[in-house]
This record gives structure tokens, C-alpha cells and sequence, in this order.
């Protein structure tokens, strides 16, 4: 028997191999394919005769017809389902066959890895061009190879599922390629993506200051990602040398204390990551959660809820003929008052118990996130205009959790952007331009000749809305054009940003303004109490 993976349009799927016996004369072979769970047919199905190089597509009733000149081995493939083994030897040269396929089953914790052989693993190889002359000088090669996962026993796997549009998976790079060459006799990471390799291929080179060295790619993946399934990536499936399933996590999980204790204790205990992937952001929350689960964590008559895991961070106003529906869901307390009130990230202020609630997750990210972000969605008539939606959403937010939200103009400590030297004349040769190059770009943010309002928007910019963020008013009179460049580690550090602008004739100068910012007022303790007291929801 032999089993293999075969690649249709870019789908990996599980194949089957029917062996039908030699004949002297032409053999025409009609069948049926069918889902072995309910015997209905299955469409689409391909069925290819390699030696005769001849394939057809199975018809909506799962049939299909073969004229073959010669003996042959039939390979049947469909995605969502995979092989149960069958071998035919027909003994005339009209044979009918119906072969019965298992429908895929995700795979959980505790579950063994079935033998699965990956067609297209990409990897990139450091080689020394002049190993003698000049031993210091590499050049990145490729390779693209099949792998059988259990081939690699008795090592442990890391299966992280990747894009190359994922800020996360790339951010996560130089710790898996460590992980991978500090554990190379016990563990193998591969990263697992539907990308192609070429794909692959071309994104590291744009950017080959990633280090991927130590590194697999399982590239046009369809197969693995429908054993794992998941809507959000980084998704991590940690197999045992046994083959067993030990975890499903997310990207954060992975740690060299993480992966260590893994390896030395042949298990590990990590929250369980486990997406929604059934979740359908044209349908509300409660079409798409079950009673139970919403019940637990509603604050009001609106579904309002504590985060809600396996959603990730989702958004937006849905119109149609009856209605409009509101929806943020994982959201930020401040991001959903920031949709109504319209101010900038950095132009807050707290008059709130715990402040810090609201701002400082980067300690810890999970826990804050767990107290922290808000699920909120409203239906309405769809003639409701939007600014009615998210005004009805503060009122909400404010009677269930005790606030009030309110764009007030207060005197607020702030930084002044001014020229360093006595005449603006002076100051603009340091404004040139400077050079730009791949490394520069990773490191830096580049201004070429743009208004200083741009340079303004950078030195204010965060992630979310903030009372920690320094305020940066333009007090400079510059009104030209600048070109400048400014690191992007120093963005929200004072002293930093006062060294990076020091070189082009700029200091940052403490003062007091009078500016419009958000004020978050605390009116009922008891609400917001009640509110952190709640459960997030699960299904």
C-alpha cells in the first residue's frame, strides 16, 4: 500500500492509490465516489490515471469514466476528505467500482498525528561561495523537498501555521529560528502556510535580514490546516516524539522556558487556543454564540460582553433593507468610545479608579486583555444614521459601567516641536534628505520632503488611545517641506525623540496648553466593579 499527498489547483490532498491489474486490451472504468459517513456522492473528486495521463473530474453524483490503453494506478483526491485504502484486480474490461472516502476529522488535544507527508517544504541554506579565498562571503540558497512527518521521530514538532502578510508570525522569526538551532537534535519547527514557495521565496528575499536559516516551510498547505482548523494566525500545534497532540496554542506560548520544559518532561499544560472558526461576522452574537454562553457575560439589554475568546479583534456598521447592525467585538474600552468621540490616541485623560486598567498591557498582555477588551453590537431601524449608533453605544457603555465620557478643553501638560537655533535660515541645511536603504527601513521611519504636519502625526502616534503617550503640539513655524528620519524604538520616549531630532536643528520644549481631550469620569464604582467581575463567554 502506498499513501501520498497529491496537489490539485494548489490543494493538498489526501490520495488514493487502486491498483488495476494488467489486461491485455483496453480497460473502460466506470465508478462512483462517495462519503463514507453518509454514502452520499461526492463531487468534484479527481481521478488520475498516471501512466495513461489521463484524469476526469467526478460528476455532481460522484461518477466517472476512464478509458485506459494500458495497466495503470488510479489516484483519487478530494479536498475535506481522505482515503479509506481499496484495491480492485477487475477481471473484465468493463470493471465498476465504488470507492467510499472518510471526511476529514480535525484533530484536538490528545490526539495522534496521522502519517502525513508534506509535498513542498522550502528552506533556505546558507552556502559560502569561496570556501578558501574568502570564507565570510554566503549566499542564500533554497531547496524544496517532500518530508514525512514521521521520518523526524524521535523529535518533537512545532507545526506554527504562517503568512507572509502576518506581522505576528514574522515578529515571531528570529525566536523560532533560535528555539530551532539551540533544540536541533530534539525538535523540529515548521512553519505552515498555503503560500507557494516561490512566494516564500521572494518575501525573504526582500527582507533577508530575517533569520530563517534554522527554518522548514510547508508551503500550498490545505491538508494540515484542515486537521488544525483556526481563523487566526499564529496557531500552534505542539506534537509529542510519540506523535501525540500536547497543546494547540497561540504564538505567545512559544518560549524557550515553554519549549524546554516541554522537552524534558515529554508534556506540557498550555491554555487551549480555540478559534470560532464557524463564526459569521454577517450575523450578530447571538446567531452566532449559543444562549448559555452570552447569558453569562451580559452587562445589558444590548449585547455588551466581556472579550469573548477564539474571535480575535473584528468591527464594523452592516446595512442591508430592514436594518443596520452595529459591531465591535475584543475591542478596547477607550477604542469603542474613541469611534463616537473622534480624538486622537494620545489625548487622554483618566479621572478613573485604576487607571492604569485601561493603558498599561504590555506586562501582561493576556490578563489585560482578558479584564479589558469589550464586545458591543446594537441592531437598529437602517434608516438609523451612524452617528445615532455610536452615540447610543456611549450611553450604553457609560449607564452599564459606570463612566462618563465627555471631549473637554483642559489646561494639559505637552511637549513643544521648536527650532534649536535663533533664525529658521539657519536650520534648514540639517533638513536634507537623508539615504534610504532596506536596513535603514527596518529600523527607521522616512520623511521625504513631506509637511511637518506628517512628522506631527509620527511623534503622536500609539497603538490605542493612551494617557501615557507624550502630547506634541507644533510650535516650530517651519512651512516648508522636510526630509527627515526617525527611529522607530524612540517613538513615546522623550529622551529619545530629543536625540533623534537634535541633528536637523529640532528640540522638543515642556509647556502647558489648553487642548480638547477625552475625559473618562468615573460616576458609579459599584458598575464598574460588577463589570470587572464578569466572565468572558465561551461556546
Amino acid at each position: 500500500m502506498n499513501r501520498r499527498l497529491f496537489c490539485v489547483k494548489g490543494i493538498l490532498c489526501p490520495l488514493l492509490f487502486i491498483a488495476v491489474a494488467t489486461a491485455q486490451q483496453p480497460i473502460n472504468l466506470q465508478g462512483t465516489i462517495t462519503n463514507a459517513a453518509n454514502q452520499q456522492p461526492i463531487s468534484g473528486a479527481l481521478v488520475w490515471a498516471k501512466a495513461n495521463n489521463k484524469a476526469v473530474m467526478a460528476s455532481t453524483k460522484g461518477a466517472f469514466h476512464l478509458s485506459l490503453l494500458r495497466p495503470d494506478t488510479l489516484i483519487i483526491s478530494a479536498h475535506r476528505f481522505q482515503t479509506q485504502y481499496q484495491f480492485i484486480r477487475p477481471t473484465t474490461t468493463t470493471p465498476k467500482i465504488t470507492i467510499a472516502l472518510q471526511p476529514i476529522q480535525p484533530l484536538g488535544v490528545g490526539s495522534s498525528l496521522p502519517p502525513i507527508r508534506l509535498p513542498q517544504v522550502w528552506q533556505q541554506h546558507p552556502t559560502t561561495i569561496h570556501p578558501v579565498t574568502n570564507p565570510a562571503t554566503t549566499v542564500a540558497t533554497t531547496t524544496t523537498n517532500s518530508l514525512l512527518l514521521s521520518s523526524l521521530a524521535p523529535k518533537s514538532i512545532i507545526l506554527d501555521f504562517f503568512a507572509t502578510w502576518c506581522t505576528a508570525c514574522i515578529q515571531s522569526l528570529p525566536k523560532l529560528d533560535s528555539l530551532q538551532r539551540i533544540y536541533n537534535q530534539q525538535l523540529q519547527i515548521i512553519l505552515v502556510t498555503h503560500e507557494s514557495p516561490q512566494v516564500i521565496a521572494n518575501f525573504f528575499q526582500r527582507h533577508p535580514q530575517l533569520p530563517i536559516q534554522h527554518l522548514r516551510f510547508a508551503c500550498n498547505d490545505s491538508l494540515l490546516s484542515q486537521l488544525f482548523p483556526h481563523r487566526f494566525i499564529p496557531h500552534v500545534v505542539w506534537v509529542g516524539a510519540t506523535g501525540t497532540i500536547n497543546a494547540i496554542t497561540d504564538g505567545a506560548a512559544i518560549s524557550a522556558t515553554a519549549v524546554q520544559q516541554w522537552l524534558s518532561n515529554k508534556t506540557i499544560h498550555l491554555p487551549t487556543k480555540a478559534d470560532k472558526v464557524h463564526y459569521n461576522r454577517q450575523l450578530s452574537l447571538s446567531q452566532n454564540l449559543s444562549p448559555d454562553s452570552l447569558l453569562q457575560a451580559t452587562i445589558s439589554a444590548t449585547t455588551l460582553t466581556k472579550r469573548i475568546l477564539g474571535l480575535g479583534s473584528l468591527e464594523g456598521i452592516y446595512r442591508n433593507n430592514q436594518s443596520v447592525r452595529v459591531s465591535y467585538i475584543n475591542r478596547p474600552l477607550l477604542v469603542l468610545y474613541q469611534k463616537y468621540f473622534q480624538f486622537p490616541n494620545n489625548r487622554v485623560l483618566l479621572q478613573v479608579n485604576n487607571p492604569e486598567r485601561f493603558t498599561q498591557y504590555d506586562a501582561d498582555t493576556k490578563a489585560w486583555e482578558a479584564n479589558n477588551l469589550f464586545c458591543y453590537e446594537a441592531t437598529a431601524p437602517a434608516s438609523t444614521p451612524d452617528s445615532i449608533l455610536l452615540k447610543n453605544m456611549v450611553t450604553t457603555l457609560n449607564q452599564s459601567l459606570g463612566f462618563q465620557a465627555t471631549m473637554q478643553v483642559r489646561n494639559m501638560p505637552v511637549w513643544l516641536l521648536k527650532t534649536r537655533t535663533t533664525s529658521l535660515h539657519d536650520s534648514l541645511p540639517l533638513l536634507a534628505a537623508m539615504p534610504d536603504s532596506a536596513a535603514h527601513s527596518q529600523l527607521m521611519y522616512t520623511l521625504q520632503q513631506q509637511p511637518i504636519e506628517q512628522l506631527l502625526q509620527l511623534l503622536n502616534a500609539t497603538k490605542i488611545p493612551t494617557n501615557l503617550a507624550p502630547i506634541i503640539l507644533n510650535e516650530s513655524g517651519i512651512q516648508q517641506p522636510i526630509s527627515i528620519q526617525i527611529p522607530k524604538w524612540a517613538l513615546g520616549n522623550i529622551e529619545a525623540l530629543q536625540a533623534a531630532l537634535a541633528p536637523y536643528g529640532l528640540a522638543l520644549v515642556p509647556a502647558l496648553r489648553s487642548i480638547p481631550v477625552f475625559v473618562l469620569s468615573q460616576t458609579d464604582s459599584s458598575a464598574a466593579s460588577s463589570a470587572d467581575s464578569l466572565s468572558s463567554p465561551s461556546k
